[in-house]
């Protein structure tokens, strides 16, 4: 199951717009003593993914590194998480599994 889905209002390019972006961190929000890196987003097909550049939470838009196609009403998944570790795999989520590759 997705955590939110492409806005019906995006306009693609770099910045995404999204139904709730409060699910993803840019890596804005960690320390010297735990680094957190910037979520990945994996969008409409776990093969279409970016890394997260920033976030409006008040807007629901999310920047992003490299641009990525989609379509409103795609669904939007981790791909990466804040410790840089990938937590998708295969063609889509596996609710409640933990996979190590």
């Amino acid at each position: 199951m997705e955590l939110t889905t492409v806005h019906a209002n995006d306009a693609g390019g770099s910045t995404l717009k999204v139904n709730d972006a409060h699910y993803f961190q840019d890596g804005t929000w960690g320390s010297v003593l735990s680094p957190v890196e910037a979520d990945w987003i994996a969008v409409g097909d776990p093969a279409n993914m970016s890394e997260i550049a920033s976030i409006s939470y008040s807007a629901d838009e999310i920047t992003l590194v490299v641009p990525i196609s989609r379509s409103p009403g795609d669904p939007i998944w981790p791909f990466k998480d804040s410790s840089g570790e990938r937590v998708l795999f295969g063609d889509g989520p596996d609710i409640g599994a933990h996979e190590r590759q």
